[in-house]
């Protein structure tokens, strides 16, 4: 038995607390589910399960996208792919949560003002 082909594609690098994630997951005897995990070494918790959708349309393909939260820093992010208990894949993404962009307000003269 060989474990569902899986595809995961995912930018390295975001601005914010989520990243965009698109995936799709293929066997011949069938997939299961797929579920994502998330780790940061720096918030010192344990990886944590952020998705879980199980297969129910067609039993060998499985498609989907979705947000998955980061927190700051550098973020592993881990996308499983089950045929059963036992055979799954694993792809890893690593993501760097660089913050929310700030605002940098402009000293001077107000837009229209003539200076003197």
């Amino acid at each position: 038995m060989t474990p569902p082909i899986l595809t995961v594609t995912a930018p390295t690098l975001v601005p914010g607390n989520t990243v965009h994630l698109k995936a799709t997951a293929s066997d011949d005897s069938g997939v299961k589910d797929v579920y994502i995990r998330v780790w940061n070494r720096d918030s010192k918790l344990p990886p944590k399960k952020v998705f879980y959708l199980p297969n129910k349309g067609n039993k060998t393909h499985l498609a989907f996208e979705t947000d998955v939260p980061l927190w700051p820093g550098s973020n592993l992010v881990q996308v499983f792919a089950r045929e059963t208990n036992e055979i799954q894949s694993v792809q890893t993404v690593v993501v760097l949560d660089r913050g929310a962009p700030t605002v940098v307000q402009k000293t001077g003269n107000a837009a229209g003002q003539t200076a003197k």
